[in-house]
């Protein structure tokens, strides 16, 4: 029975070999399938080992033999050697082979000859085992006490669905679990096919080269360098802009009609060209605004605090050792914000991650530095990761971290006495609220539900101001609101008429920070203006929204404020869900006047106008298509409406699909681009190609190349691009990485400077940080 286990175990070891090491298993294969073919091919030899004949007892103690090949070496081998052994013994091979044949009768004689002299009271064979003596028992016990020590300090294995590192904690991505899960499968296989064509069919050469599987495991590969936006603009085609001009011109085509076409895949006012959302620097706004008033010296006494929690959990270049020493060193710098004499308040609060989310094309864009790392917070002593910025690029972990703390905090009795009596602490774990008192009599903190601050807001930009609310609602006059990003002070602004007390918005760097009175500024402003500031910033760009290739945020500002009639109409944004016609029309007029079209009231005839005008054609100097911007007036609206009820806890919003983003397969929000093709219908037909092999699989294929579809009149064979591929991408689309780069490049030359004076050269350059730029709040 034990050679058939020991059989099996050496198939199993076979099968991982052959998975992750093919180049290992090579001659163990070649043992395993002899050794089951051990019963055919020498019966004496198998039913020898059937029978225990692979180990060897020199003595009557237990658990004492030892294998075969070991024994020769104690005994035989040992008795037979002379003095250098073989090595200089002699060059005759007469006499090598007499030393070599009578080595057996040597180690007889030398054998015969111990056992003469060996003490009768020294015999092995009564001789205790050595593992069984006290000492060696003694160091067994401490050597098992600190493995399960060791064990509980890994993460339970068992607790949830994810694989993952007992050591690190670290979860395996997608891809991985399913190589891993399906390594033993597939090494089975590879080998069943190693010893059916090399070993019994001979089809193949024992020694020729192994296929690797080249399956993912926990060691993973470095990611690949993304190409950066402008990497991708010098790459595309830079004619196609160009030729659907000239094609236009020679069938004479109406310009005005082409012109009402973004003529690329995406439009460049808006877009990049790795279809990312054009980005500018938010604070320019804040910083306009906040000229209006004096900043405070100092914060008032006696006020509650509402900390952005992942603004300041960004705030770490590197973490503690452990999360255990993490959540008790985010717990003394929350208590440092409140005030010393009770009662005092201080709110952390957290986003929530949905997979359906407005804001995924910003976070792919943070996270598309750095592969996220994705690891499973279990208990206070596990490491936290050296990689702290990935892992904190991960929604699942920030999660995790912040239900971690509730836990820690409301079982570690060294905080009771840090908060003391008199101060309450509270946190946001997904769509509930937690408040942290001290209470006599117990020796951990107190932790109770907050039933009035339960939301369903994705976004900790609008809960700040809820609890904010709630805190004026409570006896607070004066609320201090700690975030770094400007959407969370334009929210503030627009609610500060609707909360009765003092708002205070605490940001700046670690050593310029700023106290900016949002109730004053506010007054300053008037309701109208602070109300339209809101639907303002969701329309000129904000982490949802795309901004305006060159405008900025501060000469907009400038100029709907000497227009009541602007200010009207972005006012309007966000009043409803979806945006009518009306609003539509006002906010064109609005975006003519920003191209300095005042006059004109369609972004169409704007586009023509500064073509024909233009000595160079320079797509993201024009403003976008009546198409595009009707899609990016949705978008804008929709955010705004989510910022105007950020006074409610569980506002009804519908869903973001058909209001400027689509559902994604995975259940992911893209952004829609544009509804209509790039180009009439009259002009697309212009562009054909003549691809004879390859299918038009390759950039190689014009039609490919330029995001088209094949038409019948190509001259291509085997198509594999046939009509209606393109679709998604002449519809709805937010890049063109599916079938190569994109139709329709900016200029060489994309750096330029916006309308606030800033660079404005590519989605990196002109976007704004949430965390780390604006404030530092360690």
């Amino acid at each position: 029975m034990c050679i058939q286990v020991y059989v099996h175990q050496v198939e199993g070891l076979m099968c991982l070999l052959s998975s992750l090491l093919p180049g290992w298993h090579r001659y163990l294969s070649l043992y395993w399938h002899q050794m089951r073919q051990l019963p055919s091919t020498n019966p004496s030899a198998h039913e020898a080992l059937v029978g225990g004949c692979f180990s060897v007892a020199r003595s009557t103690n237990s658990f004492a033999k030892v294998a075969v090949d070991q024994c020769i070496e104690q005994t035989i081998n040992r008795h037979s050697k002379s003095h250098g052994g073989l090595i200089g013994f002699s060059r005759d091979p007469g006499a090598v082979h007499r030393w070599v044949m009578t080595a057996h009768e040597r180690a007889a004689v030398a054998g015969a000859c111990h056992d003469l002299v060996e003490d009768e009271d020294c015999d092995p064979t009564a001789m205790p085992h050595k593992d069984s003596t006290h000492s060696r028992m003694a160091r067994d016990e401490k050597d098992r006490e600190k493995l399960m020590s060791r064990l509980a300090e890994f993460s339970h294995p068992f607790l949830g669905n994810d694989l993952l590192s007992l050591s690190t904690g670290k979860v395996c991505s997608a891809e991985v679990t399913q190589d891993v899960l399906s390594s033993h499968s597939k090494g089975t296989a590879a080998m069943t096919q190693f010893i059916a064509s090399r070993l019994q069919s001979q089809a193949v050469d024992f020694f020729a080269p192994i296929t690797r599987l080249n399956l993912k495991t926990f060691a993973g590969r470095k990611p690949s360098a993304k190409k950066s936006s402008r990497t991708a603009a010098i790459t595309a085609d830079r004619s196609l802009f160009g030729r659907l001009l000239v094609m236009a011109q020679s069938r004479s085509f109406d310009l005005k009609l082409l012109f009402e076409h973004e003529l690329g895949s995406v439009p460049w006012s808006l877009a990049n060209a790795d279809g990312s959302p054009v980005k500018t620097p938010k604070s320019k706004l804040l910083l306009a605004l906040e000229k209006k008033v004096e900043p405070l010296e100092s914060l008032p006494p006696g006020a509650a605090v509402i900390v952005d929690a992942m603004a300041l959990l960004q705030c770490y270049s590197s973490a503690p050792p452990t999360f255990g020493s993490l959540s008790e060193q985010v717990f003394t710098q929350l208590l440092a914000y409140m005030p010393s004499t009770p009662p005092a308040r201080v709110d952390f609060v957290a986003d929530q991650y949905y997979v359906a989310s407005i804001k995924s094309s910003e976070r792919s864009k943070r996270s598309s530095s750095t592969e996220p790392l994705r690891v499973s917070v279990q208990r206070a002593d596990q490491p936290t990761p050296s990689q702290w910025k990935r892992f904190m690029a991960n929604g699942e972990n920030k999660t995790d971290l912040i239900k971690f703390f509730a836990d820690h905090w409301s079982s570690t009795p060294a905080l009771l006495d840090k908060l003391g009596l008199g101060r309450a602490l509270f946190l946001t774990v997904g769509e509930q609220c937690y408040v942290f008192k001290a209470e006599e009599g117990k020796t951990v903190l107190s932790r109770n539900n907050v039933s009035r601050l339960a939301c369903n807001h994705e976004e900790a930009d609008t809960r700040l101001l809820l609890h904010a609310a709630d805190a004026v609602n409570h006896g607070f006059q004066d609320v201090v609101i700690r975030s770094p990003d400007t959407d969370v002070a334009i929210i503030a602004l627009g609610s500060a008429h609707s909360i009765p007390g003092r708002l205070i918005f605490r940001t700046g760097t670690q050593h310029r920070t700023r106290f900016i009175d949002l109730t004053e500024l506010s007054q300053k402003l008037g309701e109208l203006m602070s109300s339209a500031i809101v639907g303002f910033h969701a329309l000129t760009g904000c982490d949802s929204v795309s901004a305006f290739s060159g405008k900025g945020k501060a000469a907009p500002l400038k100029q709907i404020s000497a227009h009541p009639d602007m200010v009207q109409a972005v006012d309007g944004l966000g009043k409803h869900p979806v945006a009518d016609e009306e609003l539509f029309s006002s906010c064109e007029r609005l975006v003519c006047a920003l191209y300095r079209h005042p006059s004109q009231h369609s972004v169409n005839s704007v586009r023509y106008r500064l073509f024909c005008a233009s000595t160079s054609c320079s797509p993201q100097r024009l403003p976008p298509s009546t198409d595009a911007l009707r899609q990016h007036v949705r978008r804008a609206n929709y955010q705004a409406f989510v910022w105007r009820n950020a006074l409610i806890p569980k506002p009804d919003l519908p869903s973001p699909i058909g209001l400027g983003w689509i559902g994604e397969a995975d259940g992911s929000l893209s952004i829609c681009w544009m509804a209509q093709q790039i180009a009439p219908a009259d002009v697309l037909s212009l562009v054909s190609c003549q691809c004879k092999t390859g299918g038009c699989s390759s950039m190689r294929c014009s039609c490919k190349k330029a995001s088209l579809a094949c038409t019948d009149v190509c001259a291509c064979t085997a198509c594999a691009n046939p009509f209606g591929s393109a679709q998604r991408t002449a519809t709805a689309t937010t890049s063109a990485d599916a079938p190569g780069s994109p139709a329709l490049p900016p200029p060489s030359d994309r750096q330029e400077s916006d309308s606030d004076g800033n660079s404005t050269s590519s989605a990196e350059d002109g976007s704004e940080s949430d965390y780390g730029s604006e404030s530092d709040l360690e």
